[in-house]
């Protein structure tokens, strides 16, 4: 699996982090990013005993304080397997196509990619039998909106022998009211949206929470196809 599997921060990884975002401020910000993130996955990879993990600090918000630019943390559920990811493009408007907004490419440093059009994810690279394209349908409406929606939608898979699949939702977004969420440390007022999708031979549900007062997509649990499952998100930075 392409991702670190879920670990903890160790008390020396404090120091690095630091170091390598006062670099960014010097000019280095891409290369620092990319150590941040190395420093990161090596810690979370890294096998610890029981006594040891109860030892060790979690990832908090001073650390994230000490990182500049946008990061989130992705975890493809069904196998527990966790990556942070930082953009490694951006397209807004006209150029980010037909359906516009603000298109995220979030990338790891082993380069498996993960596409969002305003939270909404709409691709996926690097995984094996990944979501080709989607259209954001009535759950990008509901995110923009902060309401409730219905709508048709259809999004293209990659079987694991390369052959594309072809899928076609019906789906309706329920406004499930405000709710208050944390994430490391930092509470954020949300509504959270339930979007219900309709296919043959079953349902898919996806969850976005969005701020109250704009368009951040603060966290998400959103299915990527028959074979990765679903993707929860947490948006850590800014």
């Amino acid at each position: 699996m392409m991702f670190a599997k879920p670990g903890l921060l160790r008390p020396a990884l404090l120091a690095a982090l630091a170091l390598l975002a006062a670099c960014s401020n010097r000019g280095d910000e891409t290369s620092a990013t990319l150590k941040t993130l190395a420093a990161l996955q090596a810690a979370a990879t890294r096998a610890v005993s029981p006594d040891e993990a109860a030892a060790q600090p979690p990832l908090t918000r001073a650390v994230l304080n000490t990182i500049d630019g946008e990061f989130i943390q992705a975890e493809i559920e069904k196998t527990g397997s966790r990556a942070f990811m930082y953009i490694s493009a951006e397209r807004n408007g006209q150029a980010a196509g037909s359906e516009g907004g603000r298109l995220l490419v979030w990338r790891t440093e082993n380069d498996v990619s993960l596409t969002l059009r305003d939270g909404v994810l709409i691709e996926t690279r690097g995984l094996g039998g990944d979501l080709v394209s989607a259209e954001g349908g009535p759950a990008l409406a509901a995110v923009r909106s902060r309401s409730a929606g219905q709508g048709a939608k259809r999004q293209v898979y990659s079987a694991l022998d390369n052959k594309p699949v072809v899928m076609n939702f019906v789906c309706a977004v329920d406004d499930l009211g405000p709710e208050t969420i944390v994430i490391v440390e930092r509470r954020h007022a949300t509504r959270h949206l339930r979007e219900t999708c309709e296919l043959k031979g079953g349902t898919v549900v996806n969850d976005y929470w969005v701020d109250s007062r704009g368009p951040t997509v603060w966290r998400s649990r959103q299915w990527a196809g028959p074979n990765i499952g679903y993707v929860t998100f947490r948006q850590l930075t800014p």
